[in-house]
């Protein structure tokens, strides 16, 4: 769907069979330049109708979302 709209597609990580139980099922994940280009992408998002349908189906299908968001620490 993302592809659709001209947004990238991120990446998917499914659990590792030697996890401890805690760590979700499935995890995506998107980087983006900047603010900006984030901001961007909520926005193609929001302008869609496309992804807003997909996204009304989706809530049906897991038990948990968690949305976070991360800023590389300089070293």
């Amino acid at each position: 769907m993302r592809l659709s709209i001209g947004l990238p597609a991120g990446e998917i990580f499914v659990k590792h069979p030697g996890g401890d139980g805690s760590e979700p099922d499935v995890a995506w994940q998107c980087t983006f330049a900047d603010v900006v280009a984030r901001d961007a992408d909520l926005a193609a998002r929001a302008a869609s109708t496309e992804f807003e349908s997909v996204r009304v189906q989706m809530r049906k299908l897991y038990a948990r979302f968690e949305r976070q968001v991360f800023a590389i620490a300089s070293l």
